[in-house]
């Protein structure tokens, strides 16, 4: 799960409203480097990287401002994503494994 410093952060340079040495290019390399490990171990990941990044573009507050807490805009940009990349077979569903 990208913490809002690599949402928010990146965003800001992407704008040309910071510099971009404001962005610590080892936020990215830690989370490359989690993701190469886990799909080289055949466990399924998620980059939210780009849709937590493209829904912050959109103006949507992701996470509450005291903490790095998801706020409910944040879920739901999370269950989005998820929802693209998810997919259960018909059987399970009707079975009620998946709600």
């Amino acid at each position: 799960m990208p913490f809002k410093e690599q949402v928010y952060v990146a965003l800001l340079v992407a704008q040309g409203r910071i510099p971009a040495e404001a962005y610590d290019p080892c936020y990215d390399e830690t989370y490359d480097t989690l993701i190469a490990w886990a799909d080289r171990e055949g466990i399924l990941t998620i980059d939210l990287r780009g849709p937590l990044r493209a829904a912050a573009q959109q103006g949507l507050r992701l996470y509450w401002r005291r903490d790095g807490h998801l706020t409910p805009a944040g879920h739901a940009a999370v269950a989005r994503a998820l929802r693209g990349r998810l997919q259960f077979p018909l059987d399970q569903r009707e079975r009620g494994v998946v709600h």
